[in-house]
Parts: C-alpha cells; structure tokens; sequence
C-alpha cells in the first residue's frame, strides 16, 4: 500500500501522470495501475479524471493529507538504521553523577548547538544505575565512570572518553596534614563523602578495608561542590575529581592531602546501544566535547 500512496502524492503533486512516472521512475501505466490499487482498498474515487489535469475529489484531499503524514512517518523509520542520515528526534543521554556539573554542561550546550533538530533527554545517575538503563532501552547512551578492570555488558558498545584523577581534600585553614603521609594516617579522620552507590567512595572503603579499618563518614553529601564547601570548613575531608577541584569556587579555601600509597583514577567510558543508527554523528560529538571538557584537570596534574 505504501508503493500507492507515493503514486497518489505523487500524481497530486505533478498534476500529471506522466511527471509522477517520471518522479517514480517506472512507468505510467504502473501508475495507473497503483492509483486503482489504492481506490479499490478505500473504495473510492480519488481522482476527478474528467477535468485536465486530474484534480483530488473531496475524499482525494483528505486522504492526500493524511499520505503525506504517513509517508513521513515511514522516510523516519527507514532513517533509524541510516548512519549517513541527519539525526533527527529524541536521543537519552546519561551522565554519571560523578563526572561533575562542567562536563555534563559543555557536552549538553554543544550537542544543542551541533544537533539542532534532535531533543536531548538527559538523566543524572550513579553509573551502575546507568549501565542498567541502557540495558534496559531507557537510554541511548551514557557516560560512566569505571575502574579500569570493570566489565562492561557485552550488548553494549564502549567509546574511550577519557580519565578522572580523584584527590584527596583538606581545609587549608586547618591542614591537620601537612606533610605526605600513608592511607593508614587517615584512620581516624571524618569524611565528607557522596552516599552509598559512588564509585569513588566504594574505592576508598576498599582501600580503608585493607588498613583493616571502616571510613568516619561525617557528613553524606550528594555533589563534589556542597563536600568542598563543608571540607573548606573543616567539617573533615573529602574525595573530589580533579576536574571539579581546580574550577570550584571554594578551591582557594582547599588544599589536598598527599597519599603515598593510595591514587585512585578512574576510567571515563561512553557506552551505547551497538546500531546507532544516525545517533552515531552525535556519539561521535559527545566523545569529543566530554574528551575536551576532561582535559584542564590532566593538564593541571601534569
């Protein structure tokens, strides 16, 4: 039926069968014969064939309408698996709460920018938690972050973004550490740390489990900022990306702690469904905003 509904557009639009043969690219009588196809299917006439060139009857202009609508729909379908068509729609992107605002700002802003046409979705989550979304079809893709040895879902694709550095913060007022010193100095030290389900703080329990010891957590605080500004006040010390250090407001008021034997970095990964489609353009895109977004802080260690 879709073969008669592009003759019948077709014929509207060219006034003539012979251009809308031509626009096809078969042969009139083929047109002809698709347009009493279609005629027969709804019972009834679409075409007024005594007036030159043939006109729409009432119901030809409703159903000409409603064509248009439906062939669309099937040109948008057929461009879900087409890599080299624009992308277009809405495309459901996850960001690992851990990668801080200035990523999640920068890839945001320049995929409105590059992608005009396509409406972003985006959702804030620890990566575990993204990694079963994107399992699950509620996401397209998402950025996570990951030690470097974690599996990722053989359904799914992984891109390389980059890395974060993770750094251990004191308050510059107080400094009870001074000078480096070993994982176990920092026993008895309270924490301002994200709640359970962070990367970076099962890390750190790991790393306190060997010292045969359990972390002080002081304060549960959702986001690198609001643990900056309490560590800045000493309320104890925190665990922060590099990243979100050397652009956050407080970090005159901070100064890191030197571990000798505790450096925790972790992987930065784009993992999406393995046909894209023409999503793939704005992968790419998102790959290499979240590569320049990550730079300053590895510069910055350097």
């Amino acid at each position: 039926m879709i073969e008669d509904l592009q003759a019948f557009v077709a014929v509207v639009e060219a006034s003539s069968l012979s251009r809308a043969a031509s626009r096809l690219h078969i042969t009139q009588s083929a047109v002809s014969r698709r347009l009493q196809q279609l005629e027969s299917r709804l019972d009834g006439v679409l075409l007024d064939r005594a007036h030159r060139p043939p006109l729409p009857t009432p119901l030809g202009t409703r159903v000409y309408e409603s064509a248009k609508a439906v062939l669309r729909q099937v040109d948008s379908l057929v461009s879900l698996a087409d890599e080299s068509a624009e992308p277009s729609g809405t495309f459901r992107l996850g960001f690992s709460m851990g990668l801080g605002d200035g990523v999640l700002e920068r890839v945001v802003e320049r995929l409105h920018a590059d992608f005009p046409k396509v409406h972003l979705q985006i959702r804030s989550d620890w990566s575990h938690g993204l990694v079963e979304r994107l399992e699950g079809n509620a996401l397209d893709a998402a950025i996570v972050l990951s030690q470097a040895s974690a599996p990722v879902p053989s359904s799914l694709a992984v891109r390389t973004v980059g890395a974060v550095d993770l750094v251990i913060v004191q308050s510059r007022s107080q400094m009870p550490f001074r000078r480096p010193v070993r994982l176990a100095a920092l026993v008895n030290a309270n924490w301002v740390l994200n709640p359970v389900g962070c990367g970076y703080r099962a890390a750190l329990e790991s790393a306190m489990g060997k010292q045969d010891a359990c972390l002080r957590v002081a304060i549960d605080a959702l986001g690198s900022e609001l643990q900056l500004r309490l560590v800045a006040k000493g309320m104890g010390l925190g665990l922060v990306p590099r990243i979100t250090l050397v652009s956050s407001p407080s970090a005159r008021a901070i100064h890191p702690v030197a571990v000798s034997d505790f450096q925790l970095s972790m992987d930065v990964r784009l993992a999406h469904h393995r046909e894209p489609g023409p999503f793939r353009a704005v992968l790419a895109a998102a790959q290499a905003h979240a590569t320049v977004a990550l730079a300053p802080a590895r510069k910055t260690r350097r």
